[in-house]
């Protein structure tokens, strides 16, 4: 990573590339082993576990010199995404996994925009924002639920 992100007459051909590339993904991850890991573990642990993997799914890419980051910091990153995309799908359904689709290649195409990303700070800083707040939607919405079928007599 230079530092300088790319130039934005680039960001059509970043989109594709993201959707491509990173957000096709997301019907295993999202659609497939984050549900099943959560119907068994809760959000929480499915969201670790789906991180670890989905991290070492990418590790070829840093064997092979693809992702010129530190590896580490790419590992923190991941399991952030991986709180923040599952619950668009826990919130949302298995059935709008387009939508955790979507934020991953934007999620992608803006990461590779903005360098401050692949810091430290930046990787910490995230990954805090991300785990606290994705939780904090997924209990709301479990509540939320709950409350609704209590009132509602289900």
């Amino acid at each position: 990573m230079t530092g300088e992100g790319y130039p934005l007459y680039l960001l059509p051909v970043g989109i594709i590339m993201s959707f491509v590339m990173g957000g096709l993904e997301e019907t295993g991850w999202r659609y497939i082993l984050q549900p099943e890991l959560d119907k068994k573990y809760g959000f929480v642990v499915s969201s670790v576990i789906t991180g670890v993997i989905w991290f070492a799914w990418h590790i070829p890419l840093f064997l092979f010199g693809f992702l010129p980051f530190d590896i580490w910091m790419y590992a923190v990153n991941v399991l952030g995404m991986t709180f923040f995309y599952g619950a668009i799908v826990r919130t949302s359904g298995k059935a709008v996994v387009f939508l955790s689709i979507l934020a991953h290649t934007l999620t992608n195409t803006a990461l590779n925009g903005f360098p401050f990303y692949y810091t430290w700070t930046g990787a910490l800083v995230t990954l805090v924002v991300m785990v606290v707040v994705s939780s904090t939607i997924v209990l709301v919405h479990k509540r939320r639920n709950e409350a609704q079928k209590n009132f509602c007599g289900g």
